[in-house]
């Protein structure tokens, strides 16, 4: 007759407890932002203004392709026209950091401001043409939408000019 133990007799062995991350690093990373000045990013703003041109050509804008969609905005001026928080609806910048998310903006008084993509257009001038986004079709960084196959693709509209 088979003999059934009840009761255990073995102790697993526990995995270490990983150390909590070290907040002061981050705060610190965090206070080096709010040093930022608006006047600082004037000149970057320039820079990409040259560099957007080469972007499209500079000839055209109704012809613009996916090389837009895949161009850097650090550096671009840009102003929010419509969100989903009612409040960041005309709030005006120049774009400091982008991430998958969001967009890190310095306004002109100098206030960093974080406004996210989802469901937010974007817009800002060139040359005298007025160029949409649409933060939907946005959803990586520059990085990851200039790589050649696209994981998710959006049937919004992401560009008008």
């Amino acid at each position: 007759m088979p003999v059934f133990v009840l009761e255990k007799t073995t102790k697993r062995p526990t995995k270490p407890k990983k150390a909590a991350p070290n907040l002061a690093r981050k705060s610190k990373k965090l206070s080096d932002l709010k040093d930022l000045k608006y006047s600082q990013f004037v000149a970057l703003y320039d820079l990409w203004k040259n560099y957007f041109k080469s972007c499209y050509g500079g000839k055209d804008p109704e012809r613009a392709d996916d090389r837009l969609l895949k161009a850097d905005y650090h550096g671009c001026l840009l102003l929010v026209a419509t969100a989903v928080n009612p409040s960041q609806v005309g709030l005006r910048g120049i774009v400091v950091r982008e991430s998958r998310n969001t967009f890190l903006i310095i306004t002109p008084d100098d206030r960093l401001l974080t406004i996210p993509k989802k469901g937010t257009t974007f817009q800002f001038v060139l040359d005298g043409h007025l160029f949409t986004l649409f933060g939907d079709a946005l959803g990586n960084t520059s990085a990851g939408r200039s790589q050649k196959k696209f994981k998710n693709c959006s049937t919004v509209p992401y560009l008008l000019s």
